[in-house]
């Protein structure tokens, strides 16, 4: 009946939205779009693909939020539907998708050990994929492994993955996500120069691909902050970590994502710039975040007390740590 018809692509747009502002990382209006969604019933069961999809959209929403438990049992749910998909080529698609997802939101919770299998599995999911989706596993499998300390085999997916973001252009924000990363290596590396050249180059690009990209235009102000900061450019950094933090806030929330660690190089950049203000709330906004749970709080913990306790000894005595107290 037109009745069915019409509730039926009600349904349709409204999943349309919620997946638009996901890819977007517009994480509570995404939310607002997928609760809208009418619950299949007994008699309308969605189909098996249907319900993957589903469940991995609301997945990607919950990770956005911070709800990573609440993701990762999506997730799980949603691989056990796997087997039931009766198309090869689509039950691989899936399972690269699954993976990948399942290695972004242990990733964002602090667990990379955990995450770095699922990306394994993503990647060994892809190789007959498009080129722009391999590209997308690769680059969450590369930060994984630089987490995690294991910079050679990073350093060659870079390369692979510079090769895939090639037909989308020298300026594509795909390629700018890929120097991000490289940018990443050679600061990890102490290559500040070639560091600093990379993140530049990588920050220009990202600022063309609008929302989808914040999260990795983010990363590039972090890690260029970084950069300035071993170089004592202080004001540099803390131009790089403010930027850094609000687009970090305006993806995950004030208390969200790594807002954790960008406020506590924050706090250190600030306080070696002479802001002994702008330190001090950064280093009491880490440790309120620290108390009330953050995610990142056990991973980040002796960071943060550390950087606070350098910057309570310096304000305390300047005339032995070579500062000025305000």
């Amino acid at each position: 009946s037109r009745i069915d018809e019409n509730a039926a692509g009600i349904q349709k747009a409204l999943l349309a939205r919620a997946q638009t502002y996901a890819f977007a990382a517009r994480y509570p209006e995404a939310r607002d779009a997928f609760d809208a969604l009418t619950p299949p019933s007994a008699n309308e069961d969605l189909g098996v693909r249907d319900r993957i999809f589903r469940i991995s959209l609301l997945a990607d929403i919950q990770q956005g939020l911070g709800q990573h438990d609440q993701a990762l049992a999506g997730i799980s749910t949603a691989l056990a539907l796997v087997p039931d998909v009766s198309d090869e080529d689509q039950r691989i698609d899936h399972l690269a998708a699954l993976h990948k997802q399942a290695g972004i939101v242990l990733r964002d919770a602090g667990r990379p050990q955990e995450a770095l299998p699922h990306l394994r599995d993503a990647y060994g999911a892809v190789a007959n994929m498009p080129t722009a989706y391999t590209a997308e596993v690769i680059l969450v499998l590369v930060n994984t492994l630089l987490d995690l300390g294991l910079k050679d085999e990073a350093r060659s997916l870079i390369d692979e993955g510079m090769t895939l973001a090639s037909p989308r252009g020298n300026t594509s924000p795909t390629r700018g996500s890929f120097l991000q990363v490289r940018g990443r290596l050679a600061l990890e590396a102490e290559d500040f120069a070639g560091a600093a050249a990379d993140l530049e180059a990588a920050i220009t690009m990202l600022r063309t691909g609008g929302d989808p990209y914040r999260t990795s235009l983010g990363s590039g102000y972090f890690n260029l902050g970084l950069v300035h900061m071993a170089q004592q450019r202080y004001p540099a950094s803390v131009d790089c970590l403010r930027r850094a933090r609000e687009l970090e806030a305006a993806v995950y929330g004030a208390d969200g994502g790594d807002v954790l660690l960008i406020e506590a190089e924050l706090a250190q950049a600030s306080f070696a710039a002479g802001d002994h203000e702008g330190a001090s709330q950064a280093i009491t906004r880490c440790l309120t975040l620290i108390r009330s749970g953050h995610p990142q709080a056990r991973r980040r913990r002796n960071r943060v007390l550390g950087i606070a306790i350098s910057i309570d000894l310096a304000h305390r005595w300047p005339a032995i740590y070579g500062t000025t107290a305000s």
